[in-house]
């Protein structure tokens, strides 16, 4: 014996009408605040602290040993010299701001608080730095530092802009 199966007969109306009603009963925010889970970005807070960790964990290993380099060089010009930890950036202040460190994955961006035609170059070596700064306006000259190569050249610079900037409060 051979049995026929079938589908039940169903109105085709009817189900069209039950995802309807189901979609009407979808909570919002008007109608079912509690069921329903909705997180706000949170802003940060104003007290928040920043540490050299959370740069760090950012940079890529080359990169982070430039900057613990970088770090402890600038930290050893003088026993004025302070280090700021922002959200972005490290800034490195004796009487004033001298240099801001903005650590990014491949690479160091020092902004030096100097200006283009006053970096002294005497020996030639930080004309290739100078040179491919990505800004040099008239009140800041940005570097970009990628190799342990640079750290001197680097520091020669921030040294000279340290140096100005300790001259211009004894004036």
């Amino acid at each position: 014996m051979i049995k026929i199966w079938s589908a039940p007969t169903v109105p085709v109306e009817q189900p069209i009408q039950i995802v309807h009603a189901q979609v009407l009963q979808v909570p919002t925010r008007e109608n079912d605040v509690e069921n329903t889970l909705h997180l706000p970005e949170q802003p940060l807070p104003a007290d928040a602290v920043y540490t050299i960790e959370s740069h760090l964990g950012h940079m890529q290993f080359d990169i982070r040993g430039i900057f613990e380099r970088l770090r402890k060089r600038i930290l050893n010009l003088d026993s004025s010299v302070r280090e700021e930890v922002k959200k972005r950036s490290l800034v490195y202040t004796g009487s004033t701001s001298f240099v801001t460190i903005e650590p990014q994955r491949r690479k160091l961006v020092l902004i030096l608080n100097t200006k283009l035609n006053e970096a002294g170059d005497s020996q030639g070596t930080v004309k290739a730095l100078l040179e491919g700064a990505s800004r040099a306006n008239n009140r800041d000259v940005e570097i970009h530092v990628t190799s342990l190569d640079q750290i001197e050249d680097t520091l020669y610079l921030i040294k000279q802009a340290f140096e100005k900037q300790a001259e211009e409060v004894l004036m």
